[in-house]
């Protein structure tokens, strides 16, 4: 949900009692109500939003730790990241040192590392939107689906992609 100031406001629950834990908002400088995606880190303490920045915060807290630009639209462009970004799906990597983001303006995935705030790498090979993508355990493997219709396996470390198998939707 949002707040006028456009913050994107978050509620944590308890899925056992189905109660709300804490409920907070993170502002974030520029939010595009469609575009905002969240993703938590694999130890479950932080909560990454990307939407035309990345906003690091604490998952029960809401404090906010770090906030990176991606989008060269907004007024610091002298710390963007990227042309034009757009997300369509994000994931965190397991070891929780770089996130992949996909790119519906371009369909590409990126691979950002929170340690050195940097792309590492760029994933070419989807000819449409990426719909989602899943690390597999150890983070050796990338999995990524496409509205054209295909499954991608990739190498997040060299960004070959040893396997891509077409799917056939009926």
């Amino acid at each position: 949900d949002y707040y006028e100031d456009d913050s994107l406001l978050i509620y944590v629950y308890d899925t056992k009692n189905c109660k709300e834990i804490i409920h907070y908002n993170i502002r974030m400088f520029d939010v595009d109500h469609s575009t905002t995606l969240v993703s938590l880190s694999a130890d479950g303490k932080k909560l990454i939003a990307v939407g035309k920045e990345i906003t690091i915060c604490d998952f029960l807290t809401g404090k906010n730790s770090k906030t990176i630009i991606t989008d060269k639209d907004h007024n610091n462009p002298g710390l963007s990241l990227l042309d034009d970004f757009d997300p369509t799906a994000i994931i965190l990597s397991p070891s929780g040192k770089e996130i992949a983001m996909a790119n519906q303006r371009d369909n590409k995935i990126y691979i950002y590392s929170f340690v050195t705030e940097k792309i590492l790498l760029t994933l070419k090979g989807h000819h449409d939107n990426v719909n989602s993508m899943e690390y597999d355990p150890n983070g050796k493997l990338l999995a990524s689906t496409s509205k054209d219709k295909t499954v991608k396996l990739w190498d997040p470390k060299t960004g070959q992609a040893p396997l891509g198998v077409k799917v056939s939707l009926n």
